[in-house]
């Protein structure tokens, strides 16, 4: 059945044709003058609304076949549609940051020659699993395997997961690295590390901060100010440290008793540890921060069941880009822990202190492709104080290095130890590092 305006358009369409029709009828040929009926005037206006709509039916019939080929394309439109809808998803989907699922991590491949000891090889590998549930759900994981120490060993490093509650309220809870101070949660990775060497005060043996620990936590940022300043906190409840029994020694074979035990993550009490650390970051690349860290040491029923622990630290991190004075980025960080034990049975005064202080510079030369931007230089100063009376010894020390940057996630260390230990002779140890990121 034909459309109104088709049948409007054919009507049309004829009548003019019969009118032309007639009019070419009487149109006078060329050898002969129009006669009185048709005018060559009128002929020539007949003919051009002749033309005129033809070209208008034309472009009418056109658009009713497209409306009609569209119409029967419509179900693969839409099958079209939905096809570049999953594509688009799967493209966000593998743009950074919008993985579900990532595996990223560090290797470590070192030398080191300490005065007195053997040289040794030893390499680590520590991949970090990162999941996203949802926007709100994350799970994290670092395993650690290390050879070339007395065995060789897998650990876990931490693995926790977390909730984003607010922009500024983070909950999370399993094992994760220590929030008391700053160096462990921001410098723990070799390649991050600016020295071959932890600080004294995070030393496996002697040391006076924990790795990592066992528990919940809460923490975020509270901006301050229009220039990036912000406070940042977190509190946590975790299992407490063992305290170290007569008769434990080190790996070189100094006695450990009255230290803090933190090797094994498993309480030995009731009482759970709280601890808490604030900071204040003024403006980007400035920050100042305290901790404090406390519970029961002694293990319940045990000889040490009323030993509590208080741990106090403080922390400074100052970051400057571009120093035109030295044509370079210069950083200091400093870090200074306090632990208080109860001295219980024991002869001395249970309480240490010791700290950092630490300096890096890497040159920024304006001449492009110069390979001296590749270097940087790191100096830090180390220093443990222990009671009187206490099987420990004092040490303190300079470690200087230089750092040659293969890439921005791989980076080669050479560093030279001073050791100065209380009763014993100085040490001069020689350190070399790769560390990198994948």
């Amino acid at each position: 059945m034909l459309r109104p305006k088709t049948t409007f358009a054919l009507a049309a369409f004829l009548g003019v044709f019969a009118v032309t029709a007639r009019a070419e009828d009487a149109a006078p040929g060329p050898d002969k003058e129009p006669s009185g009926s048709v005018s060559r005037a009128e002929f020539d206006r007949l003919s051009r609304a002749f033309d005129e709509m033809r070209e208008a039916f034309d472009v009418y019939r056109s658009d009713a076949e497209k409306r009609q080929t569209i119409g029967s394309l419509a179900p693969d439109r839409s099958a079209l549609g939905e096809q570049v809808e999953w594509l688009t998803s799967r493209i966000d989907a593998g743009r950074s940051g919008r993985q579900r699922f990532v595996m990223t991590g560090f290797a470590t491949m070192s030398y080191a020659d300490h005065e007195g000891s053997n040289s040794n090889f030893s390499a680590a590998f520590s991949p970090v699993f990162l999941f996203r549930m949802t926007d709100r759900i994350l799970l994290e994981a670092e395993l650690s395997a290390r050879a070339g120490g007395e065995e060789d060993e897998v650990e876990l490093e931490y693995a926790q997961a977390s909730y984003v509650a607010t922009d500024w309220l983070t909950l999370a809870g399993g094992k994760f690295l220590s929030p008391f101070g700053s160096f462990q949660e921001r410098l723990h990775p070799s390649w991050i590390n600016k020295l071959p060497s932890n600080p004294l005060i995070y030393g496996h043996d002697g040391a006076l901060g924990p790795e990592g620990m066992l528990g919940a936590q809460a923490r975020g940022a509270i901006p301050v100010n229009d220039s990036g300043g912000k406070v940042t906190y977190a509190v946590w409840m975790s299992n407490g440290p063992g305290l170290v029994d007569e008769g434990e020694e080190a790996e070189d074979g100094t006695s450990r008793t009255g230290l803090l035990d933190y090797e094994s993550g498993r309480d030995n009490n009731n009482d759970k540890s709280f601890g808490t650390r604030l900071a204040y970051i003024p403006v980007p690349g400035i920050e100042i921060g305290g901790s404090y860290w406390g519970g029961q040491a002694g293990a319940s029923g045990g000889e040490f069941r009323d030993v509590d622990f208080r741990l106090l630290g403080a922390d400074f991190v100052a970051q400057w880009r571009d120093v035109d004075a030295v044509s370079g980025h210069v950083e200091v960080r400093s870090e200074w822990i306090w632990s208080d034990v109860d001295n219980n049975n024991l002869s001395y005064n249970n309480r240490r202190d010791g700290g950092y202080v630490q300096v890096a510079y890497r040159p920024h030369v304006d001449a492009a492709g110069s390979v001296l931007n590749d270097f940087e230089a790191a100096v830090r100063y180390d220093k443990l104080d222990v009671p009187g009376g206490a099987p420990q010894n004092d040490m303190s020390g300079w470690t200087v290095g230089l750092s040659y940057w293969m890439s921005p996630t791989s980076v080669l260390k050479f560093a030279v130890e001073l050791r100065d230990v209380d009763d014993e002779s100085d040490q001069t140890n020689v350190l070399v590092q790769w560390g990198l990121a994948f």
